[in-house]
């Protein structure tokens, strides 16, 4: 099983921990974009994998998307065990903020974080 399914699988079960279940409609946090670079020998792989952990919230202010990832950036990290690898360590890399306007006027606060983490296999 490569690292970024795992890797996947256990920031979406953390997310839902912290409040932030998976699902349709807003406010919403989204998980994808996954790049893994493998390193090293077949006896010491080590693995580095950046992705996306995105908000989304359909408001008139970035306020509630803001404290969004906020805390998701605050305990994100607390309690993350990925199956089958030892987590080195996590990173919070680029955080981007965009403003839409859908076809019905409404505003979507968008909140895209990259993270990067460094794992190896148990």
């Amino acid at each position: 099983m490569t690292p970024h399914i795992e890797i996947k699988k256990a920031i979406n079960k953390r997310l839902n921990e912290l409040g932030y279940p998976i699902v349709q409609g807003f406010p919403r946090v989204e998980v994808h974009s996954f790049d893994t670079t493998p390193s090293g020998d077949k006896a010491n792989l080590v693995y580095d994998v950046t992705f996306i952990i995105e908000v989304l919230d359909k408001s008139t202010s970035p306020s509630n998307s803001l404290t969004m990832i906020s805390n998701i950036r605050a305990n994100l990290e607390d309690g993350l065990t990925i199956s089958g690898y030892n987590l080195v360590f996590l990173d919070y890399e680029l955080l981007n903020e965009v403003e839409e306007t859908t076809d019905t006027e409404e505003i979507i606060w968008r909140q895209i974080q990259r993270i990067r983490i460094n794992l190896n296999k148990l």
